[in-house]
């Protein structure tokens, strides 16, 4: 799973039923049967907050983006 997945987007329900995003993710690898994660935005109290930065642009520049 860790090979295929670049980024994950954990889409929840607030308990008013609306959607949100609670956090964005990249896949950093897999380490010690576990999958290793780098947060990228958090929900907060204002919102959604910038909590880091893509590491792995790669794929985005072989792609023509960045």
């Amino acid at each position: 799973i860790a090979s295929a997945l670049d980024v994950m987007i954990h889409l929840g329900r607030e308990r008013n039923k609306k959607r949100r995003v609670f956090w964005i993710v990249e896949v950093d690898g897999y380490e010690e049967g576990q999958i290793q994660f780098h947060t990228l935005y958090e929900l907060g109290e204002q919102g959604l907050e910038k909590k880091g930065e893509l590491c792995h642009v790669e794929k985005l520049e072989a792609a023509g983006f960045g």
